[in-house]
């Protein structure tokens, strides 16, 4: 061996491992730079992903509720996203790329195909998740898969029966989908398809040193530039108008959301003209309440019907706590008090009748009273509201009361002869061992003052405040206290029905910097609220802070549209038989029987049109009947029984302006009663959402 032959031997073995060692290095290179690109495409794609959950969380404020980074079922694959609302369920894939197109119905990346990914992707996730809900008889075809394109705009395309939607787009698109899923079903729906796919747990090497990153989703106010909230909300409107009125009463606009939420460290009140959301706001805070742990919640109103509808509604945004909710008219809870306690009480309306009409005989003909151009029932209503109804004992309290609302000017001899009046009829009660209805909610006030409740409310909603007395006001009031969040009076005076009234401080009630007024209304086309303007109906001063009566105007109109048909005829039997053809038109043509009211202005007139319409050929309920649910029948009440309801479409059988003035009538006595009769106008036609008929007999007219 030569010394060359013997050099190149020796270290012969080093340099074979050296050569490994850089053939090494070199691999390391090559697959640390492939390992930093991967990384920068997941981040990229992280980002993307975050991105589009921010703006999909955006939509809870709706009622969508989102699953993000999913485990798909017996795969080590992920889902992005999978969101469930109202308008069903949406598998997101989220796609963050740089020269993404649709052309031809095809879906591009660059050069590059992606349709039939896209396609795999909508025929493995669709039917996957559909037969998951099918068991909630959820309909298949309203699970839809689509392909999100991060910082894009795009309009939804469909493109191998997937949607193809930019993330600047999706918001809107999402809430066009409308109402599909009741509300009361969504959490439902979310919890199963939460057990279904859990959380990813991604397998990845060195797990110990390597962070496992979740897309946190940002403030909604981050990602107001991803969309137009106006137009987002245009759509939510629209997509709800589109569903069951039942949908529509639980309809909350993100503007209200605020009020919701908000704190009040004592009683408060929410105040508004009609149709600006006071009821559905009422709704979702006992909703709200009823979560609490521990929570009891009370919701009343003074129409014995209406709580019952507002039961159902607040059992579809809480159904699992439902139970913590008690619905029922303010009687009603007063009357089961009394028994539970053992209070003597025998509550008999036709007796009180029969009991005023002999004090009137006896006592009211002969007085003063008899010398005023005013109907014996307006002495009624004073008893009733003002004396009774504010628990005036002494006539010295009763000489210097404001009779708020009340325009009949009164002078001491005629107070003298109202209180003879009262005291006679007093006594006719007591002879009978009989009580009206005020003095149900006076025994109960006074037991609630001697002995509270063991089992306090946390919570009491009082809907259609202004048409309470002020002694059910403070029976309320007893079962709270001031406490945090306690109690919520809710209402609008311009739709008081009942003569008299009160302002809050007389109750013992403050409610100084706890008192909001809405002022945007959400229900009613603007068409339909221009004519109800017309009405110049009046509110009655209930609280000097909310000045219910310097603001008594309609509100601004959100919703563009509406249709108003003013319907006239020589008589009432022509004024039906042409409202109930229009009607039935507009039901034949496709319109929800169910969506559909007829308001009338006695409880004779409902059974006459329930009739009219079941010959017809229209399924007709009564308002009295009527239980919150969908129903496929038009409904059928007075306008008392339609108090706190909405519709989408309203007949108004007797809309006249303004009743004629009796005969011997006083200027007082009718600007009064026709006031009344404004007022239970402007209520019957601020009921109507899309279509007001309003029907008037022309010519000669009956007084009423």
């Amino acid at each position: 061996m030569t010394i060359d032959d013997t050099a190149r031997a020796a270290g012969a073995s080093q340099r074979t491992e050296a050569q490994a060692c850089r053939e090494r290095a070199e691999e390391y290179a090559r697959l640390q730079q492939l390992e930093l690109d991967l990384a920068v495409r997941h981040e990229v794609a992280g980002r993307g992903e975050a991105s589009v959950a921010a703006t999909l969380s955006a939509l809870s404020v709706y009622g969508w509720k989102v699953l993000v980074d999913r485990q798909w079922p017996r795969s080590a694959a992920n889902i992005d996203m999978v969101l469930v609302g109202p308008g069903g369920v949406v598998v997101v894939d989220a796609k963050t790329w740089a020269e993404p197109r649709v052309e031809n119905g095809r879906l591009l990346r660059g050069d590059s195909d992606e349709t039939d990914s896209l396609d795999a992707l909508r025929s493995s996730t669709a039917p996957l998740v559909a037969d998951l809900l099918a068991e909630t008889g959820y309909a298949a075809s309203g699970v839809v898969v689509a392909a999100v394109l991060a910082g894009r705009s795009l309009r939804p395309v469909r493109v191998s029966g997937a949607v193809v939607v930019g993330e600047r787009d999706v918001a809107t698109w999402v809430v066009k989908r409308g109402h599909r899923i009741d509300p009361a079903h969504v959490d439902e729906l979310h919890r199963l398809l939460a057990e279904a796919f859990p959380p990813h747990q991604p397998s990845v090497r060195r797990a110990s040193t390597t962070a496992i990153l979740r897309p946190r989703p940002r403030p909604v106010a981050e990602t107001a530039d991803l969309f137009d909230v106006t137009a987002l909300a245009e759509a939510d409107l629209t997509a709800a108008a589109r569903g069951p009125i039942e949908a529509w009463m639980t309809w909350l606009h993100p503007d209200q959301s605020p009020v919701v939420g908000r704190t009040f460290n004592g009683p408060a009140r929410l105040s508004g003209p009609a149709g600006t959301g006071k009821t559905v706001i009422a709704l979702h805070r006992a909703a709200a309440a009823a979560r609490l742990p521990g929570s009891r919640v009370l919701v009343t109103t003074f129409v014995s019907t209406l709580p019952v509808v507002l039961g159902e509604l607040i059992g579809r945004l809480a159904p699992e706590h439902a139970d913590r909710v008690e619905a029922r008219s303010l009687h009603s809870w007063a009357l089961a008090l009394l028994r539970e306690r053992g209070v003597r009480h025998h509550l008999d309306g036709a007796a009180a009748e029969r009991a005023f009409g002999r004090a009137w005989a006896t006592v009211g003909r002969q007085g003063a009273l008899a010398r005023l151009p005013v109907i014996p029932p307006y002495w009624q209503e004073e008893i009733d509201h003002v004396i009774k109804g504010r628990g005036i004992d002494a006539f010295e309290d009763y000489v210097t009361v404001d009779r708020v609302g009340r325009r009949t000017p009164l002078r001491l001899e005629h107070r003298e002869a109202v209180w003879d009046l009262y005291c006679a009829y007093q006594d006719l009660l007591a002879q009978a061992g009989r009580h009206d209805f005020s003095d149900v909610l006076r025994l109960a006030r006074d037991e609630l003052r001697r002995s509270p409740l063991e089992q306090p409310y946390t919570a009491v909603v009082v809907d259609e405040v202004q048409d309470l007395t002020m002694v059910g006001v403070q029976l309320l009031h007893a079962l709270v206290g001031d406490r945090t969040n306690g109690l919520l009076l809710v209402g609008d005076t311009t739709q008081a029905l009942y003569p008299g009234g009160f302002r809050l401080r007389e109750a013992g009630l403050a409610v100084v910097g706890r008192s909001v007024r809405l002022g945007t209304n959400y229900r009613n086309g603007a068409v339909i609220l221009d004519h109800v303007a017309t009405l110049q109906a009046t509110a009655v001063d209930l609280d000097e802070e909310t000045s219910d009566a310097g603001g008594s105007g309609p509100g601004s109109a959100s919703r563009q549209g509406g249709r108003v048909h003013l319907v006239e005829a020589p008589s009432e039997a022509a004024l039906e038989q042409s409202l109930l053809q229009r009607l039935g038109d507009s039901v034949r043509a496709g319109t929800r029987a169910g969506d559909c009211a007829v308001l009338v202005p006695s409880n004779a007139a409902v059974t006459r049109w329930v009739s009219l319409l079941g010959g017809a050929g229209l399924p007709a309920l009564r308002l009295d009947a009527y239980r919150g649910a969908a129903v496929d029948a038009v409904k059928v009440g007075t306008v008392h029984r339609a108090k706190g309801l909405e519709f989408g479409h309203v007949v108004v059988t007797d809309s006249a302006a303004v009743p004629p003035r009796r005969s011997a009538e006083s200027e007082d006595a009718y600007a009064e009663r026709a006031e009344g009769w404004r007022r239970q106008v402007h209520v019957a036609m601020t009921r109507a959402r899309d279509t007001l008929w309003c029907g008037q007999v022309v010519g000669p007219r009956s007084t009423r």
